[in-house]
């Protein structure tokens, strides 16, 4: 018995595959070959394009720490955050300390604490030709020992919560603006005790 479009109905069940040009319409069947040689190229090309793993590696190799921090900050580049003097809420507004605070808790699941000093203060201090992506550099304004904080992103480069801006933006360590206010560098602990 067949149906309306030709596919021939079983009343058993069959233990053997069928090949696919049973199931096909035979105005259809001279374009098989040609449909199958199309996809089997989409498939080497895909399969090409795939990112390749050495085989004694799992696919979910979790990132280091300093480079997921990295890629969150990067990340909100895009996702609409915006500055807040002594805001604390990504939907609502971050200050320099919260924001930084934000990515550490979504990087480690810890908290740190909210002000910049007081991050300053949990974290390793490091030379400036020692910096690696997701260290911490520090900038002052006057005479107050830190007033502003970023994610270091490497290439002399940083993303902060812009105060100017309104904004998290990135920024140059070399500008004309942030080379005299630089401070320093700090490497944040991989977990708080």
């Amino acid at each position: 018995m067949r149906n309306c479009a030709g596919v021939l109905l079983l009343s058993q069940p069959i233990d053997m595959p069928l090949p696919l040009c049973f199931f096909v319409n035979s105005a259809v069947k001279p374009l098989l070959p040609l449909v199958l040689i199309a996809l089997s190229a989409c498939a080497v090309a895909s399969e090409q394009n795939r990112p390749h793993f050495p085989a004694s590696l799992p696919h979910y190799m979790p990132l280091p720490a300093n480079l997921l921090l990295v890629a969150h900050a990067q990340e909100s580049l895009s996702n609409g955050i915006n500055y807040r003097y002594g805001g604390t809420d990504p939907y609502t507004g971050l200050d320099g300390g919260a924001f930084i605070g934000y990515l550490y808790q979504r990087t480690t699941g810890d908290q740190l604490p909210r002000t910049v000093t007081d991050i300053q203060a949990v974290s390793e201090a490091i030379p400036r030709n020692q910096m690696m992506p997701g260290d911490l550099v520090l900038f002052r304004e006057g005479r107050r020992k830190v007033s502003h904080v970023g994610i270091y992103i490497g290439n002399q480069q940083f993303i902060h919560a812009s105060h100017k801006y309104g904004v998290i933006k990135q920024a140059s360590l070399t500008s004309s603006y942030w080379q005299p206010r630089f401070y320093g560098a700090c490497r944040l602990p991989q977990h708080l005790q």
